[in-house]
């Protein structure tokens, strides 16, 4: 049995089973740390609450979202699939997100969720000088 120190694992009998034991985590920003970076959620264009992603100070141990850019062209209440960004864009207009963290919302997080497991992803595309800028070293 894969034994973590300080943490107990489930045992015929036990009640309570700890499925995140083999993790080894010790402090709470753990979680933040192994997490954060790893997940992405596809938001709905126009919900006013996208704008929560990106307050930091809303979320345990600072944490922020990657929230991503969801169409809904598709859906049968779109007449104008034209005005979806635009509609996107409001929650910078009334004050919700922050210019900067609409970037990330259409364009940031969407690339770094596609060229972290492909960084060719978008080779030979218009975006491909755009998304290797955004790939290049930290600032």
């Amino acid at each position: 049995m894969l034994t973590t120190p300080g943490h107990q694992h489930h045992r015929p009998g036990d009640t309570e089973l700890d499925e995140f034991a083999a993790l080894g985590i010790e402090r709470g920003e753990q979680i933040r740390e192994l997490f954060e970076p790893n997940f992405y959620f596809g938001c709905e264009a126009d919900d006013p609450m996208n704008a929560v992603a990106f307050q930091s100070g809303l979320w345990p141990f600072g944490a922020r979202l990657n929230a991503i850019y969801g169409s809904d062209v598709g859906h049968f209440d779109v007449p104008d699939m034209r005005e979806v960004l635009s509609e996107a864009y409001e929650n910078v207009e009334r004050g919700l997100m922050r210019p900067e963290h609409f970037r990330d919302f259409v364009f940031a997080n969407p690339v770094r969720f596609y060229t972290d497991s492909n960084p060719d992803f978008f080779a030979g595309t218009v975006l491909e000088d755009e998304a290797a800028r955004l790939a290049g070293p930290a600032d």
